[in-house]
């Protein structure tokens, strides 16, 4: 049980104001809850003489701790962690509980890598990368192979895009963590060396917190795939737990082979489902005489003689750029995880790699694309 209970059960928890029983029927009403449900004050509990508040007035003279978290004494065991932490969208501080709770639960392991968009708004990012395109396209003009030779450009591009995320978003957690340690100092300085310049700091760096979880929370409403949300919506909680259920939905827990055998395990599972679409895949009626073989291509549907001119011959960057503007945006149209979006922004610098690699595959490898683009 969690909330603002507008009361104070402790004298450690009040600094200055009015006395903890002005409030006496709110107090003896959350008593009697707390001994009927046997219930402990988790965080009073793992900090028996520790003075710490949750809410101040604006001056920083009266203080008290009136959030609560309560949970029953046969689960206290379970609490690995309870502690008061910065808040940037209160003038409370928040209370965080971590409980353990054994699950069966395998770990993720790593997902199919996927293009941020929001990279082609980064200046730095858009600058490196046409500079350093030219470069890939030489390291390996010697392949003959074009398909060969866009899948090697492609892979320095997803090698490049792959590292320069990881060490941004490492940036961003370094300077989250570097703020919340600074508003940690100060809230713990101002209730006893209260003054206007710590004040004012306390709330600039709330201030840049907040722009940063706005960030992250505009991030976490893509990967949830919510259909709606209110502007300014800041509930990131419901949007993280959403991200999550969708993740689980994905992830195959068991499995009921043609046998009848259930399987849990994760390495069954996958042998399974390889197996599965192995045999559904594989050809069969391969006899051109069967009967079955002639129906499967006898049909009305057949496209003109004029239509059919224009699908043979060699494609142009024209064609195939149209092609991409009518795909749907935030897709990954290969398995390379680059999106549209990626491929348009980019295209005076890529879109003959990647036409190149369409025709060398029509004329020289007998229609066969590349890895990546069947």
């Amino acid at each position: 049980m969690a909330g603002y209970f507008n009361c104070t059960i402790s004298t450690l928890d009040k600094k200055a104001g009015r006395p903890i029983d002005s409030k006496n029927a709110s107090l003896n009403e959350l008593q009697l809850l707390i001994k009927t449900h046997d219930l402990l004050d988790t965080w009073r509990f793992m900090n028996p003489d520790q003075l710490r508040f949750t809410r101040a007035n604006s001056l920083m003279k009266i203080q008290c701790r009136r959030d609560y978290f309560f949970i029953s004494k046969q689960l206290n065991d379970h609490v690995k962690e309870c502690k008061i932490i910065p808040n940037i969208y209160s003038d409370h501080s928040a209370v965080a509980l971590s409980v353990s709770v054994n699950e069966c639960e395998f770990p993720r392991g790593p997902g199919f890598w996927k293009f941020n968009n929001s990279l082609l708004s980064d200046t730095n990012y858009v600058e490196l990368l046409t500079f350093k395109i030219p470069m890939f396209a030489k390291k390996h003009e010697q392949v003959n192979d074009k398909g060969l030779y866009w899948e090697m450009i492609k892979m320095e591009i997803r090698a490049f895009l792959i590292a320069f995320s990881k060490k941004k978003a490492k940036r961003k957690r370094d300077e989250e963590s570097t703020l919340l340690s600074e508003m940690m100092r100060l809230q713990t300085k101002l209730p006893t060396s209260y003054t206007d310049s710590l004040k004012t700091e306390l709330e600039r760096t709330k201030c840049k917190l907040s722009k940063i979880a706005g960030i992250k929370t505009r991030g976490t409403i893509v990967h949830s795939r919510a259909r709606w949300y209110e502007h300014g919506e800041r509930n990131s909680k419901y949007f993280y737990n959403l991200e999550k259920r969708n993740q689980k939905k994905k992830h195959i827990t068991s499995l009921v082979n043609n046998n009848g055998d259930k399987l849990i395990n994760p390495k069954d599972i996958l042998e399974e489902e390889e197996r599965f679409f192995d045999e559904i895949y594989t050809s069969r009626n391969m006899d051109p005489n069967c009967p079955t073989f002639n129906e499967f291509f006898e049909t009305e549907n057949a496209l003109s003689e004029d239509i059919a001119k224009t699908c043979d011959g060699v494609m142009s960057i024209h064609e195939c750029e149209i092609a991409l503007k009518t795909m749907e945006n935030n897709k990954t149209p290969g398995t390379d995880g680059l999106t549209p979006e990626f491929y348009l922004y980019f295209w005076n610098l890529l879109g003959s790699f990647m036409v190149h690699s369409f025709n060398f595959a029509s004329q020289f490898r007998k229609g066969t694309l590349s890895i990546s683009q069947r």
